[in-house]
């Protein structure tokens, strides 16, 4: 069964803020975001009757069953609520020093995978990478993605929190 990350906060301001999944009953129905219809609507075809689990980063997972597909948008229902919460007991936290390309990348799916609560990323001077104030914004939204992706893939629903890079001389 496929595994999406139901994000609140819309990226698209025109669209209306996406209700928290725990305070829908079970049975409502829920119009999902456009980065779930182009996924699981486009790219896997998905049909009107087929299941997946949504997430929302807040523990627990929603089983739907899609129930409307159109081009743009798609309505799924909720049919059970699984409160199997897989974090971690501990709680762990890793600091990156910020590295260029696909490097940044890797360890923060790999970090993700491991089970890390939070992801502290570190700036040197003697670094690869120094961002501008302007560049942050971007790179922090790219790794969230990253490590979004990796939750869907690994079986986790809470993804790691990523925090501004501290810098170190």
């Amino acid at each position: 069964m496929r595994r999406f990350f139901y994000a609140i906060n819309n990226d698209n301001i025109d669209a209306m803020p996406l209700p928290k999944l725990g305070d829908l009953p079970l049975g409502s129905h829920v119009e999902l975001p456009d980065s779930i219809v182009h996924h699981w609507c486009r790219v896997l075809r998905a049909n009107i009757g087929d299941q997946g689990i949504l997430f929302d980063g807040f523990g627990g997972e929603y089983k739907v069953e899609l129930k409307a597909i159109s081009k743009k948008n798609a309505t799924a229902t909720l049919l059970t609520h699984l409160k199997d919460d897989r974090t971690a007991p501990i709680i762990s936290k890793i600091g990156l020093v910020m590295s260029r390309g696909e490097r940044m990348d890797y360890a923060v799916q790999k970090a993700t995978e491991l089970g890390v609560t939070a992801i502290q990323l570190l700036s040197s001077h003697h670094g690869e990478v120094n961002l501008k104030p302007a560049q942050i914004e971007k790179k922090l939204a790219h790794w969230q993605q990253v490590a979004i992706a990796a939750c869907e893939q690994c079986g986790l629903n809470r993804p790691p929190s990523d925090t501004c890079p501290t810098i170190y001389q």
